[in-house]
């Protein structure tokens, strides 16, 4: 199957990673794949807990069939294959990235979907580990994928840092969030993927 991940990538099921902002952990996702779908949940603080949860399937060409949603957030309309754009979240530019990866071209152009706003988004090859497309509010990516096409961390520029880190219990930290909105603290700090630890380290 020709699937949007690239094939050395998918011998690895699911991925965790942190948004930073700073030392501080504002957003959290999970990638979770197989071999036609992608499962995304993420958990962000704008300034108050938000959970999404997302679908993309794909077809035996690796084009984006559909996507479905599961809670709270915008859910786009798929058509002719675009890429849907689920607003704080950043799956989507991994798909971007994985479909520009399978072209050796130094550009590629990946239909992407914010709404009902269809339009081409440029992805750039800086490096082979590197690529670069802008968000949909043009602000500028800086995507650094691993040998085996993985995403290992994405600039979002202003600060903020979305890095991989090693597996932690998810739903404990997405608690946690919830109940420092309860009690009006200030966001989680956590450490990068370079050093990880248990969500119960974070303060």
């Amino acid at each position: 199957m020709a699937m949007a991940l690239p094939v050395a990538a998918q011998d690895l099921d699911s991925a965790m990673y942190v948004l930073r902002l700073g030392a501080d952990t504002v957003a959290i996702e999970r990638w979770t794949w197989n071999a036609d779908s992608l499962h995304v949940v993420a958990v962000t603080r704008s300034p108050r807990t938000l959970v999404q949860r997302y679908v993309v399937r794909f077809d035996d060409a690796g084009r984006v069939v559909n996507m479905s949603t599961g809670a709270q957030g915008p859910v786009p309309t798929t058509s002719d294959g675009a890429v849907p754009i689920v607003g704080g979240t950043y799956a989507p530019y991994a798909i971007a990235v994985w479909h520009a990866m399978r072209s050796t071209a130094p550009e590629t152009t990946v239909a992407m979907l914010s709404g009902s706003r269809r339009r081409g988004v440029a992805v750039r090859r800086i490096s082979a580990r590197e690529y670069a497309l802008p968000n949909q509010l043009d602000e500028q990516l800086r995507v650094e994928v691993e040998s085996d096409g993985t995403v290992a961390a994405i600039d979002a520029g202003g600060g903020r840092a979305l890095e991989r880190v090693e597996p932690f219990d998810f739903e404990a930290l997405t608690r946690e969030f919830a109940a420092r909105d309860r009690n009006g603290a200030a966001p989680a700090r956590r450490p990068t993927r370079r050093d990880p630890v248990p969500s119960r380290a974070v303060r």
